[in-house]
């Protein structure tokens, strides 16, 4: 709006030069001024309107323009389990707690899409602590200090584990996920499977599963060879990808107030594509569709649909198959299953043994 205002001053100045009347005596200047400077200012007033007019055409024109939205995460950094301040735990559940920490950053780092502080990097930062809920700006700042792009604090509180990843650049909760721990198994020997689980499910709630980069030689993020158009994509770690297999550039925005992975996002498909080959973890795609070229950038979002199914496929246990009591009581059961199964197999085999063990010594009676 006001550049639009900024343009029309000086064409107002011009014409109200242009139609300034000339010097007359004194009883038609009154008149000539009185005429004229109506006319003057009608005018003026037109080209306001229509400059006024034509401004909404250059807002859209800027809002026309590709936003950024979200980006895709980066560089996290994971902070110990939280206890309640009542809560009194023994040296070997002390441990589990810290071998749960090991557990969710070895969940991350194994999808080759997150770049996760280490231990000594956190207490290098005088960082490493256990952390709970936390207010926005004290995320921004923490982020800022560990050079982070998202943050995960873990609470157990009573027997409830609770995950929470926080976005580094807003301070904005990016998801959270709790569950009730097994109450008749001690804690230690089910959290750190606990904890894994919810990071399984954080990253299968992540709408993207892959970046877009530029090409190496041309420095550009779309290449045409002949015909085609060709753009790169960086992959994670264990796809199951192939030729032939649909790509996705969308554009991630905030519609709601939801936790930005829980619902608050929505994704805006503005180009499609078809892997042609993979090497290194790059894959190389045919555009087949594009709606926006701009939106196929270094640092894009890229959606996989295959790969998205595969990484919900890892989620074993998901809350509606509890009837909303969590996931811990199924991996209890689970491991408790295991047990008994081999339990039943140790009599079998201590039997078999015995059997083999009589027909020896009779065989070497005869």
């Amino acid at each position: 709006m006001m550049r639009a205002v900024k343009l029309a001053l000086p064409l107002t100045v011009m014409l109200v030069a242009g139609l300034a009347p000339r010097r007359r005596p004194c009883s038609l200047q009154l008149r000539g001024v009185s005429r004229r400077g109506v006319r003057s200012l009608g005018l003026v007033i037109r080209v306001l309107v229509l400059v006024l007019w034509s401004s909404p055409s250059l807002a859209q024109r800027s809002a026309s323009a590709i936003s950024l939205g979200f980006q895709p995460i980066e560089r996290i950094a994971v902070f110990p389990i939280k206890l309640d301040q009542q809560a009194e735990v023994d040296q070997l559940t002390r441990r589990s707690l810290e071998e749960a920490w090991w557990q969710v950053r070895e969940e991350l780092v194994g999808t080759g899409r997150f770049t996760v502080a280490s231990r000594s990097f956190l207490m290098r930062a005088d960082s490493f602590q256990a952390r709970g809920q936390m207010e926005a700006a004290d995320v921004v700042i923490l982020s800022k200090h560990l050079n982070a792009e998202a943050i995960f604090t873990l609470r157990l509180e009573g027997r409830r584990l609770i995950l929470a990843a926080w976005e580094g650049r807003s301070g904005h909760l990016l998801w959270d996920r709790s569950t009730e721990l097994h109450a008749s198994i001690l804690i230690r020997e089910q959290i750190g499977k606990v904890a894994r689980e919810l990071t399984r499910e954080f990253i299968a709630a992540v709408p993207y599963q892959g970046v877009g980069l530029v090409d190496s030689l041309t420095g550009q993020a779309v290449v045409e060879d002949g015909d085609l158009r060709i753009a790169r994509v960086e992959l994670g770690q264990g796809t199951e990808l192939g030729e032939g297999d649909l790509v996705h550039w969308v554009n991630l925005e905030r519609v709601n107030l939801k936790p930005l992975l829980s619902g608050g996002l929505q994704a805006r498909v503005l180009a499609e594509g078809r892997i042609l080959k993979i090497e290194d973890r790059v894959a190389q795609v045919e555009l087949t569709r594009i709606q926006d070229l701009r939106v196929v950038r270094s640092g894009a979002p890229v959606r996989i649909p295959k790969e998205a199914e595969r990484l919900a496929s890892l989620v074993k246990f998901k809350e509606q198959q509890v009837g909303g009591a969590g996931l811990a009581p199924l991996l209890a059961l689970e491991g408790l299953k295991a047990e008994e199964s081999s339990s039943q197999k140790k009599p079998l085999a201590t039997t078999l043994s015995i059997l083999g063990s009589l027909a020896a010594v009779l065989l070497l009676a005869f």
